[in-house]
């Protein structure tokens, strides 16, 4: 979750700080990396952030529930 947590606030804050002072400076390679519409790298991050570690994230997560209700509910979401 941590991973997640930095991957997602990088991403976001990259957006918005770095975006527009690319763009306004005229670099047309500036869409690729910054744009938020596949392919750029920042979609790519955040799909991987969200697909993939997320995933992982709460399948590690799973077994550290006690046995009962909660431990099953969790397992099965």
């Amino acid at each position: 979750m941590i991973l997640l947590a930095g991957i997602t606030r990088s991403v976001h804050l990259v957006l918005l700080a770095g975006r527009r002072r690319f763009a306004d400076a005229g670099f047309p390679w500036a869409t690729l990396f910054f744009s938020f519409e596949w392919p750029s790298v920042v979609n790519a991050l955040d799909i991987l952030a969200w697909d993939v570690v997320f995933a992982l994230s709460m399948l590690f997560a799973a077994p550290v529930f006690p046995i009962g209700r909660l431990k099953k509910t969790v397992r099965i979401s």
